[in-house]
């Protein structure tokens, strides 16, 4: 088992705020990522208890010796594999005699299976447990994180569509921000047992971009593997409260990619996976010493459970058409306090495998092309 944190930020220079105020909300993010990379930690232990107690009763069902005698048949079998593919033989198949490899170990394992008297359905049972109980952990970081869904234009308030931001009163009329934004952040947390994680990120302050790809794999699966990737970028600016209330935002992005990707390879024949793959528009808004949770507005979504093959290769959104998420904070701001406001993008991509191959990515870009600000 493995886990990583990482981060970076520029916070906006700005000649209104005070040096006293940016200085804070430093400090502020500080607190919270260290806060976040805890949760990070015992969300990893909770699924390290689970895969455990799932190890544990794998070996009482099967007992010790038939255990070991199954899990030497898994290891002995992708050796035989593994010769098998060595270039150029490997290279040279055909994605039939590919696809016929896995069904002769397929039925070889149930075969075995069924030599060592192990009940096929009992099996499944067992792993299915373990399944549904990963399943009912969640973790997206703070537990002040509040959700939404993404909003069509068509019920976007007419006010903002149009650009008649005058027809509200002066005291809470919308202010809006636009390309290039003067701050920017990213970070990322990730877990690993049995697969390997890798990921990038797409940020760019002066023209909006946020996003990120990550990748998980797992192509020699064994017992209740797991893993999750999140990646957080986004872009910054101050806005100075006209008068007290909750932050009410409007976010105009328009997706310059959007994939999920899924491949999955049932190993044996006893196999059982689930993925999930969630794209999300954030805001947060930190004045001082004082934040806000993470609020999210789900984009694009993917999940899978309980599938050994397949795969998947599909797009939801219309690439450089407007979509927008209406965000609100979880707290209220003073008139007159200066909030710094920021607006990206969360990626997040989870997966579990036992004894499946399994491929799972994700690739997200926005280009923020305008906040609409005001209090509530």
């Amino acid at each position: 088992m493995e886990t990583d944190y990482s981060s970076q930020s520029h916070v906006a220079l700005h000649s209104e705020v005070p040096f006293e105020i940016r200085q804070a909300v430093f400090e502020n993010r500080i607190a919270d990522e260290h806060a976040d990379i805890k949760r990070s930690g015992e969300f990893a232990s909770k699924i390290k208890h689970i895969a455990e107690e799932y190890d544990e009763k794998l070996r009482k069902f099967m007992g010790a010796e038939k255990y070991g005698q199954f899990r030497e048949y898994i290891a002995e079998k992708m050796r035989e594999q593994a010769k098998v593919l060595v270039p150029p033989r490997g290279p040279e198949m055909s994605r039939e005699e590919l696809n016929q490899l896995r069904v002769q170990r397929k039925e070889m394992g149930l075969a075995f299976l069924n030599k060592l008297g192990i009940d096929l359905k009992e099996l499944k049972a067992l792993n299915e447990s373990a399944r549904s109980r990963f399943a009912k952990l969640t973790f997206s970081g703070s537990n002040k994180d509040s959700q939404s869904m993404m909003v069509l234009p068509e019920d976007v308030p007419s006010s903002i569509r149009s650009d008649k931001l005058d027809i509200v009163a002066p005291a809470v009329a919308w202010s809006v921000f636009t390309a290039p934004y003067p701050g920017w952040a990213w970070n990322y947390s990730w877990y690993v047992r049995g697969f390997s994680a890798s990921y990038d990120r797409f940020l760019n302050s002066a023209s909006g971009l946020v996003g990120s790809w990550t990748y998980l794999t797992d192509g020699d699966a064994g017992d209740n593997d797991a893993a999750w990737v999140r990646y957080n970028t986004s872009v910054g600016f101050w806005y100075q409260m006209p008068t007290a209330g909750l932050l009410d935002v409007w976010i105009e992005g328009q997706p310059a990619s959007d994939r999920h990707y899924l491949s999955l390879y049932d190993e044996w024949g006893w196999s059982d996976s689930s993925v999930e793959q969630h794209n999300y528009v954030t805001m947060k808004a930190t004045a001082g010493s004082t934040s806000s949770g993470l609020s999210l507005a789900l984009m694009s979504w993917f999940t899978e459970s309980g599938y050994t093959d397949g795969h998947w290769d599909v797009s939801y959104l219309t690439l450089g058409s407007s979509y927008w998420a209406h965000l609100y904070s979880d707290i209220s701001f003073a008139a007159g306090q200066w909030v710094y406001v920021e607006v990206g993008n969360r990626n997040w991509n989870y997966c579990f495998a036992n004894d499946v191959s399994e491929y799972s990515f994700t690739d997200f870009r926005w280009f923020i092309k305008s906040v609409y600000v005001r209090p509530s």
